[in-house]
């Protein structure tokens, strides 16, 4: 899309013999993308997908890529929830719910669909609860525990959605103070589209309604229970408090007016005798959950922290499996898939039990987490 939205720029200013290279570049690659599918449940990667397809669409008018980037918006509306999230991996991220917004609000500049817009603002509307009041986004509140923020979205769509204006200003103040991760920080594998993304930002940055909407840490006493995503969120007289009880209870307080992270506890973790690491912040369907207008309870079961270590054979064997049969590209999604599950998905549930409890009172909070033990097993160290 970034080759796109250049080509365009500079087309009158290009030699013939290249701008016929780019096109042809462009139309093996936006093909390409059209054939292939992405290994795994990431939204925002199906977003991404639909963005280059419309965009070499609207300058190639190849109908294949029409077909393709209709399909791939029905698989992507698949993943997205009537809360105002789409799935990556097995939760809501609020980190990849920004790129989300930027990548479809890019899309409409060259195609709308009805369900754009709607599916817009209920993403904004939930990306605004990870806005912190310390001017920090996302974290370990997300499936991905993403910290960065994609801007360009929140520009384009502030005219329409006044609450978009809002949290990209909060957000902007949150670049200067250095609260959120710039593309400086992030691997070189990002260079192509963070800084695109920041200076589009820039570039569309547009006059602001002189009252901007509260965001929801600003806004009067309130507590909201998402049931699919499992998150609670609570503002109350004196503080701004999320609980992810879809991780086992995970949470973040801010007391406020100052707004100062007090507490960012991200559960328990733990190492058997046998050397199995684990932990209870792990998204588990089977969690059990009780919410009232004062308290939350979360109980269910630790699970083992899959860990490979790679001895210098084990690296070479890899290495040659990667060799062997990466060239191929059906080959390479299950391998690609093999090692997310074994690394990264997939339920472990361990004999060892915990429940959660989180209580708001005048003066603060109380957290009672009890931990027991089934069978046989032994803990080491927590």
């Amino acid at each position: 899309y970034v080759m796109c939205d250049t080509y365009r720029l500079l087309e009158p200013h290009l030699p013939a013999d290249l701008r016929e290279r780019v096109l042809q570049a462009a139309h093996r690659a936006a093909l390409f993308l059209a054939r292939t599918d992405e290994a795994g449940v990431l939204a925002n990667h199906h977003a991404m997908a639909v963005l280059p397809l419309v965009e070499a669409h609207a300058l190639l008018g190849d109908p294949k890529l029409e077909t393709a980037f209709k399909q791939k918006l029905d698989i992507f509306f698949h993943y997205c929830r009537d809360e105002g999230w789409c799935l990556e991996y097995d939760g809501a991220d609020p980190g990849y719910l920004s790129a989300t917004i930027s990548f479809i609000a890019k899309t409409r500049r060259h195609y709308e669909d009805e369900r754009f817009l709607p599916h817009l603002r209920k993403w904004v509307e939930f990306s605004s609860y990870f806005v912190y009041p310390n001017g920090h986004y996302g974290g370990t509140m997300g499936s991905r525990q993403t910290l960065h923020f994609y801007p360009h979205g929140y520009e384009l769509l502030a005219g329409e959605i006044p609450l978009a204006a809002a949290v990209a200003d909060r957000m902007l103040r949150g670049l200067r103070d250095g609260a959120l991760v710039p593309p400086e920080i992030q691997g070189e594998r990002y260079f192509v589209y963070r800084i695109p993304e920041f200076l589009l930002a820039y570039l569309d940055y547009g006059p602001r309604p002189e009252n901007l909407p509260a965001l929801p840490y600003e806004r009067e006493p309130f507590q909201t229970f998402f049931p699919q995503a499992r998150i609670l969120v609570r503002r109350s007289e004196t503080s701004y408090t999320l609980v992810n009880a879809a991780k086992g209870g995970v949470f973040k307080h801010f007391p406020l007016p100052e707004g100062r992270l007090k507490v960012n506890n991200c559960g328990l973790l733990g190492r058997l005798e046998n050397g199995v690491i684990f932990t209870s912040q792990w998204i588990d369907e089977s969690h059990e959950v009780q919410h009232g207008e004062n308290e939350i309870t979360i109980a269910g079961r630790c699970h083992k922290i899959p860990a490979k270590v790679f001895t210098p054979w084990k690296f070479i064997l890899f290495r040659l499996a990667v060799l062997l049969l990466g060239w191929h590209e059906k080959t390479a999604y299950h391998l690609k898939g093999g090692i997310r599950n074994l690394l990264m998905l997939g339920n472990r549930p361990l004999p060892v039990r915990f429940k959660r409890f989180i209580r708001w009172k005048e003066d603060g909070l109380e957290i009672l987490t009890r931990i027991w033990l089934e069978g046989s097993v032994r803990v080491a160290d927590m």
